[in-house]
Formats: structure tokens, sequence, C-alpha cells
């Protein structure tokens, strides 16, 4: 398994044992250890741009029918389908983890007894950004991420969102379940949409566009 982080940040290769039979929970530990090391990795290596400066990643495993998504910032899988009448429908596969999820401000409230500051700049009054407690810097435009050192003492962190996709069987069985081909669509949507607002929070739907960064859910469908 080779992870990548994006944005112009170093690379990390981190080995993990080729099994083709492990179980969901154990595939994220190993998403989890894999971006610890390459985070660590990045520490010992630190400089004037590491200690401001980050990196995000996502990364795409595939096992059997199943499909398993790590990522950290704001890099996004997005999975394309051809539909009947030959357009193409994209997917996003992943969220943003900007610190506009709830989720996200709940985590990167309070540490060492400072409170990191989360407010958008005039420039770019659409983006809330990341803040040191008493500096006006770096403005980092997302809650997850590897190095950004100068704001991992205040709740930054370089742990990655796992995403379990539904399996071939979940979605055989969903479809399954409608009374009529009409509504297997929308069923099977609003099955994973529930689970992704559960995963998440979002409490209404500014929230919920906000964190697909303009991906509606009419993009899904159509």
């Amino acid at each position: 398994m080779m992870l990548m982080p994006q944005n112009g940040g170093s690379r990390g290769d981190v080995h993990v044992e080729d099994n083709q039979n492990m179980s969901f929970p154990s595939w994220e530990g190993t998403f989890m250890r894999c971006f610890s090391e390459i985070d660590e990795k990045l520490a010992k290596n630190i400089d004037t741009d590491g200690f401001h400066g980050g990196s995000t990643s996502v990364s795409v495993l595939k096992q059997g029918d199943q499909v398993i998504i790590g990522n950290v910032g704001d890099s996004r899988a997005v999975l394309c389908r051809r539909a009947p009448d030959n357009h193409l429908i994209p997917i996003q596969l992943t969220v943003d983890l900007t610190p506009d999820i709830p989720s996200m401000r709940a985590s990167s409230r309070t540490c060492l007894g400072e409170a990191m500051r989360i407010f958008a700049v005039e420039e770019d009054p659409t983006v809330n950004r990341v803040w040191m407690p008493k500096r006006d810097c770096p403005g980092l435009a997302m809650a997850r991420a590897f190095r950004n050192f100068c704001l991992k003492d205040y709740g930054v962190a370089s742990v990655p969102d796992i995403m379990d996709l539904l399996t071939n069987s979940e979605v055989i069985n969903i479809v399954a379940s409608a009374p009529k081909r009409s509504v297997a669509a929308k069923l099977l949507v609003n099955h994973a949409a529930r689970a992704w607002k559960y995963k998440y929070g979002f409490k209404n739907q500014k929230e919920e566009w906000d964190a697909l960064g303009g991906f509606s859910r009419a993009n899904f469908e159509s």
C-alpha cells in the first residue's frame, strides 16, 4: 500500500502486509497507523515549510466488492458513473475535512489550555480557516492535514477519516426491498445519505452543502 501526500507534500511510502481477507476494522487500524507514521516521518525533517505548511492526502483501497477510503484535508475521491443516456454522473466519495464540519469543530477547539481560532478573512469570506491562539497564522482551511506542526498542539491532526462504502450485497438488499424500480435508486441514495449525515452530525442542509463543496444531492441523482 502506498500513501502519497498531495499539494506538494513529501511522498510517504508505508509498507502494509498484503492481506485480501482483512476486515474493515483491521483496515481502519492500518490506515490510522500509516497516516500517523507518515506524519512522524515528516516531523523528523521539519523545516519552515513543514511548520507552517502542510499537505492533504486521499487513499483508496479496493478489496473484493468493498471500497475503503482514508483522507485528510480536502483532497477528494470522486467516482464517475455513466448514465443510460451516456452522460457522466459524479459521485463524491469523501468529505472535505474543513473547520466547518461539526465533528471537526468539536475536536479542534481547545488544547493545552488555549483555543485555536476559526474565522474567515475579509479577502475570502466564504472559507473558514484555523489560526493559532495568539498569532494570525497560518490560516489553514482544513482541520486535518499532514505537517502544519504549528497547529498540531491545538487540535489539528493527521488522523484520517475512514469511509467504508456499501458492498454489492448491501446494495442488492436495499434495491430488492424497493416496491418499484422507480423508487429503488432513491431508496439507495437516501440510505447512504442517512448514514453519511449520521457519521458527520450535520444539522441542516446548509452544513451538508458546505461540506460537499458544491456537490448537491441533485448531482448524485441526476
